[in-house]
């Protein structure tokens, strides 16, 4: 009797043990260190009752002297035979269950209890595992759900972050071809009126060519008039020599005549140079308001200055006036 309760029990925590394991298992959980004294091979000397010790140490006993034994012989086979024959015919009469003395009872009873108090901590050590197990289960979401949320918010962060320089960059990309374009534009303009300056530059050089020449043509013109009119002034200089005659009226009239027809010599050279003058300056002035040039204003002075001066060197100097 005492037995088989033993075994029972011993069958009971077998059964707990796999139980605990298989819930380790599912749970996966690795930090059960308190259960260590659950093993097998680590069980309290208080859960195992003292006879099923004893009778473990002497089936250990009797297992390692069948071991050292060798093979029976036939005598002690037939032997045994007669034995178990013997001990079958005695158990015949004994088999009536035999009564259980108070104190093995009391013992037994004791260690039922113990095995329950051990049955129910380890309940109680179930429960919080499951419980603890449970909770790590719990925080184990909550930090997926918090990682995945810091998750979205990074990555919205940096979209909003990719948009936003995108933006900026398509903004300064604009307003650079912008100001690209408007620089080829200027470039264009400004090439078109380089290219306009040099046309007009090359006309304005061509046309100062030619008044160059027709001012050298002139000065030509003019030395060779001034010439012609040295020559004529010395002609009518020695034209007019006053000739003694008998008669003062005859000298006098003769005195006015020459100086009359001096006189009207000098005023017919004068109306044809200034003539020729207002004729050069007309043109002179019509170009120089077409050509816009400063440099030719300067000509200008300069020539109408050269103009009046050689103008007053060919004045004749002895001029007999009329009396």
């Amino acid at each position: 009797m005492f037995e088989d309760e033993a075994a029972n029990l011993h069958s009971r925590n077998e059964k707990l043990h796999a139980n605990i394991k298989k819930l380790i298992k599912e749970r996966n959980v690795d930090d059960l260190a308190f259960l260590n004294s659950l093993n097998e091979n680590n069980k309290p000397e208080s859960t195992i009752p003292p006879s099923f010790t004893r009778h473990k140490t002497e089936f250990q006993s009797n297992l390692e002297s069948i071991n050292k034994m060798g093979p029976p012989s036939k005598r002690e086979l037939e032997r045994r035979k007669e034995n178990t024959e013997e001990s079958k015919r005695n158990d015949i009469g004994t088999s009536f269950p035999k009564e259980i003395s108070p104190k093995k009872t009391s013992v037994v009873q004791e260690e039922n209890k113990k095995l329950k108090m051990e049955i129910a901590k380890l309940n109680k050590n179930i429960n919080s595992l499951k419980r603890s197990v449970e909770a790590k289960d719990q925080e184990r979401k909550e930090l997926i759900e918090d990682y995945k949320d810091k998750e979205r918010r990074i990555f919205k962060d940096q979209d909003s972050n990719q948009a936003r320089l995108r933006r900026e960059y398509d903004h300064k990309i604009q307003n650079l071809q912008a100001k690209i374009d408007e620089k080829n534009e200027n470039e264009v303009k400004l090439s078109q009126k380089y290219d306009r300056l040099r046309e007009e530059s090359l006309i304005k050089d061509s046309i100062i060519q030619k008044l160059n020449d027709e001012i050298v043509k002139k000065d030509k013109d003019y030395k060779k008039m001034i010439e012609e009119i040295t020559l004529e002034s010395q002609r009518c200089n020695a034209n007019i020599q006053p000739k003694k005659s008998e008669e003062e009226d005859e000298e006098i009239y003769h005195a006015q005549d020459v100086g009359i027809s001096n006189d009207q010599d000098h005023l017919n050279i004068k109306s044809r140079l200034e003539a020729l003058d207002r004729r050069f300056e007309s043109r002179f002035k019509q170009e120089l308001a077409k050509n816009e040039n400063e440099i030719i204003n300067d000509d200008v002075a300069y020539f109408s200055q050269t103009k009046s001066t050689k103008f007053a060197q060919t004045r004749p100097t002895s001029i007999p006036d009329s009396a």
